[in-house]
């Protein structure tokens, strides 16, 4: 996220970190929508909030373009909200028609193995049973952490939406991508763990651009949290961590990084620290995580090499080979050509005849079960192919290794084709 992003540029520069701000509106009306986790280890925390009396339309200039600038089309106001704000803290979130919750009911449950559900991409998915579901009274609305269901998203025509956020089990929401060849910016992100700190904050942040942009009148948030979070909390021996690191840091350099990176000091005794891994690391687990973020903030380039690796690096034996090939290559870029990279493996039959070619005991196919003795027929098959496309005006080269009994190397080609009016 932008604000992950934010988080090590604070630690490597010591500035301070703006995060985005939003207000949460006093003795907002109590919402009638309720929420039921019925497996609470696959779901940690679960908010949600209702929102009546939006309008559906474009999205403001200035939230489409950022969305262009960073690769994602816009589609309406409220996607478009959900978006940004994901991609701003990295918590995915979701809107519901909220009309179409039969019930006023949101349950977090898995899947029936004869159940079926349409995604917002328009497919059938017949779910297998170890899928997390969000559903409401009658049917499933959503694969949890993965794609929507079409009947119950956000269309022109909605006035009412329900926000999601949430925080699911990276396992299954991994597993659950992987079953039904799905991959989504919200899976993405869930597979590799998010903050469970966060769903709440990241819902009135959405909520709050929702009102900007859309319009309506926001509910007070549903917040069902079945098992509180508790911050994981390890022993850290920085002695240990110089013998890994190679470096004698001394033990402030490595405090301050921490520091930065905002993990918690919550005691200290000689090289023995206890740390308070911050909510939104989910991937640090063990003192080995905790000296690769010192050394990704400190640098792995301040790390020197040891006299004795010095002294065992040799020089390659191909450099002086290297060298003339980029000054060729860089010759022959400057007049138009282009470099190629063809397979190594060929069909026999391109052979050289007077050279003794190497066979592949288990090839793949027939066309590819003998290693190159010249680099010639590639070239010849780049021209034919590029030809067939409309592409008659080529120049190409390419160096590459050859392959014989008893005398491999390397070799160079360079080619040209131009169409026939212009010969």
């Amino acid at each position: 996220s932008h604000v992950g992003v934010a988080r090590d540029v604070k630690a490597v520069t010591g500035t301070d970190t703006i995060y985005p701000s939003f207000e949460i509106p006093a003795n907002l009306p109590a919402s009638n929508f309720q929420i039921q986790i019925e497996n609470a280890d696959l779901c940690r925390r679960y908010c949600g909030m209702y929102i009546s009396g939006i309008q559906i339309k474009e999205s403001p200039a200035w939230l489409r373009n950022r969305l262009l600038t960073i690769g994602l089309k816009p589609i309406n106001n409220i996607v478009d909200c959900t978006n940004y704000v994901m991609h701003e803290l990295g918590q995915p979130t979701h809107a519901f028609d909220a009309d179409k919750i039969a019930g006023k009911t949101i349950i977090v449950r898995q899947a029936n193995a004869s159940e079926v559900l349409y995604t917002l991409d328009g497919t059938e998915r017949k779910l297998q049973g170890h899928e997390l579901l969000i559903t409401d009274n009658e049917k499933p609305m959503a694969l949890a952490g993965v794609s929507g269901g079409l009947h119950s998203g956000v269309s022109s025509e909605t006035t009412n939406i329900f926000l999601e956020s949430a925080c699911f089990d990276p396992v299954v929401v991994r597993k659950t991508a992987k079953a039904h060849t799905i991959s989504t910016d919200s899976s993405f992100r869930f597979e590799r763990g998010t903050d469970p700190l966060l769903p709440l904050q990241a819902l009135h942040r959405l909520a709050n651009l929702i009102i900007e942009t859309a319009g309506g009148n926001m509910h007070q948030a549903i917040d069902q949290h079945p098992h509180p979070f508790v911050p994981l909390q390890i022993d850290y021996d920085m002695d240990k961590a110089r013998k890994l690191i190679g470096k004698n840091l001394e033990n402030k350099t490595i405090l301050d990084v921490l520091i930065k990176l905002d993990f918690n000091i919550i005691k200290q005794e000689a090289d023995i620290v206890t740390l308070q891994i911050p909510s939104y690391r989910q991937e640090v687990t063990r003192p080995a995580d905790i000296t690769e973020e010192v050394l990704r903030i400190y640098g792995l380039n301040n790390i020197e090499f040891p006299e004795q690796m010095k002294i065992a690096m040799q020089t390659d034996p191909y450099e002086h080979i290297f060298a003339k090939q980029n000054k060729i290559a860089n010759m022959l870029c400057s007049q138009g050509f282009s470099e190629m990279m063809n397979n190594s493996l060929v069909a026999a039959e391109w052979s050289l005849a007077d050279v003794k070619p190497i066979h592949l005991q288990n090839p793949l196919s027939n066309e590819l079960n003998t290693l190159r003795n010249h680099l010639l027929h590639g070239a010849l098959q780049s021209i034919s192919s590029n030809r067939n496309r409309k592409q008659p005006d080529l120049r190409l080269f390419e160096f590459g290794k050859i392959y014989a009994h008893g005398a491999n190397g390397f070799d160079f080609t360079a080619v040209a084709s131009q169409s026939s009016d212009r010969m």
